[in-house]
């Protein structure tokens, strides 16, 4: 749902960020007017490295309505493309908005505006190299973020290195690893920006997206972990581009799941005296169904931030 709080003022640009082209499969891009009398707009399309690629200018946009421009990447040569952006600039209060139209339900994407061109943004290393064993009397490991005051960070990115092992009891699932911001008032005294928890019997991953208003997970079937087996997690909390991306490997880098979603707790910093925290494992059984991760290895365990 969009309201005139959402929206870019007259002459702002607003960057629409990651489109992608697979042959036919192409991102598109939507505008969105939000005042009452018609809009016109411009579009500058941008290549990975920001070099132009097509410019269109005069975009005619209704008032409180939209245009969608499902050709917005015609002019992108290669049959395979990643990480292009769009720029657009209207004369009226707009929100512009893309989307990935792809075959399979969990290859399909929205691509949300930034206020800010693409960039990685510049890097601050926050963990490096720790590691943790999940056992019966240490079962919980966390790292208060040491995220700059007052600072809006684009991304944070997780990867660690696990050795599986079969589950010690009768729960349902394993709590992997979450992050979370401490907030007095909020639904468990938290906002939750994810949590990954696994059925080692069903082959099932699961990442909690953490709303607030219901909980909402994506599941990935036929992601079978096995005992004594490693792993590589690559987890993603991207700001700008509003996403959440997890990618699970095997020893040998061949992929095992690959799953993304919104980011819908996206306000990447420290709030009110708050840092964000990284948590692997649980302190313990919560509600018979959720357990810690007993006797699984995590190593090499680092997180990035780009501010």
């Amino acid at each position: 749902m969009l309201t005139a709080d959402d929206a870019f003022k007259a002459g702002d640009t607003a960057y629409v960020l990651n489109l992608m082209k697979n042959g036919a499969v192409m991102s598109q891009l939507s505008i969105f007017n939000l005042s009452g009398t018609p809009a016109l707009c411009s579009t500058r399309l941008l290549a990975p490295k920001g070099w132009l690629i097509e410019q269109r200018t005069g975009i005619a946009v209704p008032s409180i309505g939209g245009v969608r421009l499902a050709d917005i990447l015609s002019k992108v040569a290669a049959n395979s493309s990643a990480g292009m952006s769009v720029a657009v600039t209207c004369d009226h209060p707009f929100y512009p908005i893309g989307s990935y139209p792809a075959p399979a339900i969990a290859d399909i994407r929205v691509h949300f505006p930034s206020p800010d061109p693409p960039t990685t943004g510049v890097k601050q290393t926050l963990v490096a190299g720790a590691s943790f064993k999940v056992t019966f009397d240490n079962s919980v490991k966390t790292w208060d973020l040491p995220l700059e005051v007052n600072t809006r960070y684009r991304s944070l990115v997780i990867d660690f290195d696990v050795v599986a092992a079969d589950p010690a009891n009768e729960a349902y699932y394993r709590g992997l690893i979450g992050m979370w911001r401490s907030e007095p008032g909020q639904r468990f005294g938290k906002t939750l920006y994810f949590g990954v928890n696994e059925r080692f019997d069903r082959g099932k991953l699961l990442i909690d997206l953490g709303t607030p208003y219901i909980e909402i997970m994506i599941k990935k079937s036929k992601t079978p972990f096995v005992k004594g087996r490693s792993y590589h997690f690559h987890i993603e909390a991207n700001s700008d581009q509003k996403l959440l991306r997890q990618i699970v490997t095997n020893a040998d880098g061949s992929l095992l799941a690959d799953m993304r979603s919104g980011l819908f707790n996206d306000d990447l910093m420290n709030r009110n005296g708050n840092t964000i925290t990284v948590g692997i494992g649980l302190a313990g059984v919560a509600d018979g169904a959720y357990s810690p991760p007993f006797g699984w290895k995590f190593s090499n365990i680092t997180m990035n931030g780009f501010k």
